[in-house]
């Protein structure tokens, strides 16, 4: 009988330490992640160089969240969305034909819309108003390619 007490106070402590372990790594994890404003004071919007900015932006890492911010349409100001290019062809001749919608003309009002960068790989953002317009003349695109955070 106290083989048994003692076995399932093992038990529970292994399993215990195993729940701890599991809690502390997945914060450890998320805890460097970052919230950066595409375009920082200027927002997503015509006209700024997007490429320019996120070539001085810095390290971007997976599981960093990219947000877009931008105005409500007006009579008097452009509508902007949110595409994910799926290509790097795309991406250059602003092909927004088989882009993904990311984020409509109202979603980057207030608080903005948030995109999480999950994985390694390429991502092509663009606003694709105007059939391209916006990305090729307003220069509204960027390309990343997130990395691993070292000592995660």
């Amino acid at each position: 009988m106290e083989a048994l007490k003692a076995y399932r106070s093992w038990s529970f402590l292994s399993l215990f330490i195993v729940i701890l372990f599991w809690v502390s790594s997945v914060h450890v994890e998320y805890a460097g992640a970052r919230n950066i404003s595409v375009g920082g004071s200027e927002g997503w919007r015509y006209g700024y160089n997007y490429s320019d900015w996120i070539s001085k932006a810095g390290k971007i890492y997976v599981n960093d969240v990219l947000v877009f911010k931008y105005s409500i349409p007006t009579s008097s100001s452009l509508p902007h969305n949110v595409l994910l290019l799926k290509d790097k062809s795309s991406y250059k001749k602003c092909n927004v034909s088989g882009g993904i919608k990311l984020a409509d003309p109202t979603q980057g009002i207030g608080e903005g819309f948030a995109f999480k960068l999950k994985k390694v790989t390429n991502y092509y953002f663009a606003c694709g108003v105007g059939n391209g317009k916006h990305c090729d003349v307003g220069l509204m695109k960027f390309g990343i390619k997130p990395v691993v955070k070292k000592g995660c």
